[in-house]
């Protein structure tokens, strides 16, 4: 946001300040922003699909990654790492190649913005030069009309700073409105409970839960009973059922 406010206003300040040191050098103004602001939006408006693609498969390789530190012990057991290896590889490689193509044009950025800068520079002092010797210009005015082009300048390239992180920022920010706008599953009930005491007594007689494709139960012979206005405790070691039951 810094960068937002203050690079237009060091531009706009340094063309007024230039018109006033010479109008007719000020053409040369004309010509540089412009050309600037196409090379920036030409090398932006490449760069977002790339950012979006570089997320979406940054999430492969995060999916993948995720799905062999939980199933470590099946992959190890079916003697399946050659093949999970594989798959992160051929994730990476994408990530990869998208985040190289990306680089490529950060790293094509700047030498365009300082190639520009440095002809608008060239061509201030020639034609600057031509208006000292006739007489039309002096050459405080001229030094004073360079220090402004580069203070527009600077301002340009605080832009295209700004610029190179809208992209990305674009995308982050579409995929956290996605999950801020995603609707709940849980829902609240049309008619819900608000009176417990009258009816929370609960009594679980002889309960017996097995999961698909289990050789045993994980509960069996549970009795339990739960009367209103009490707390009643579920404790026990790991894997001894307690969540199973709750999700009775």
């Amino acid at each position: 946001f810094t960068l937002m406010v203050s690079a237009p206003i060091m531009c706009v300040g340094g063309i007024v300040m230039a018109l006033g040191q010479d109008v007719p050098l000020s053409a040369v103004l004309l010509a540089v922003v412009p050309v600037l602001g196409i090379a920036v939006s030409l090398i932006v408006k490449r760069m977002r699909p790339l950012f979006r693609t570089m997320q979406t498969r940054l999430d492969t390789v995060n999916r993948v990654l995720r799905e062999q530190i939980t199933g470590n012990r099946v992959i190890r057991a079916f003697v399946r790492d050659a093949y999970e290896e594989k798959r992160f590889r051929g994730a990476n490689t994408e990530l990869t190649a998208v985040a190289l193509s990306t680089g490529r044009l950060m790293a094509l950025m700047f030498p365009t913005v300082m190639t520009v800068v440095n002809v608008s520079s060239v061509a201030v002092i020639w034609f600057g030069a031509h208006r000292i010797d006739s007489g039309g210009m002096e050459i405080g005015a001229l030094t004073a009309f360079i220090a402004y082009l580069m203070q527009i300048v600077m301002s340009v390239m605080m832009a295209t700073f700004m610029f190179m992180m809208v992209p990305r920022a674009e995308v982050c920010a579409e995929r956290i409105q996605e999950v801020l706008g995603t609707d709940s599953s849980v829902v609240p009930p049309k008619d819900p409970v608000t009176e417990l005491r009258t009816h929370g007594h609960l009594e679980i007689r002889g309960a017996e839960f097995r999961y698909p494709g289990a050789e045993e139960p994980v509960l069996r012979a549970v009795d339990l009973v739960a009367r209103p206005g009490e707390t009643t405790a579920v404790i026990g070691s790991t894997g001894s059922g307690k969540s199973t039951l709750l999700g009775l």
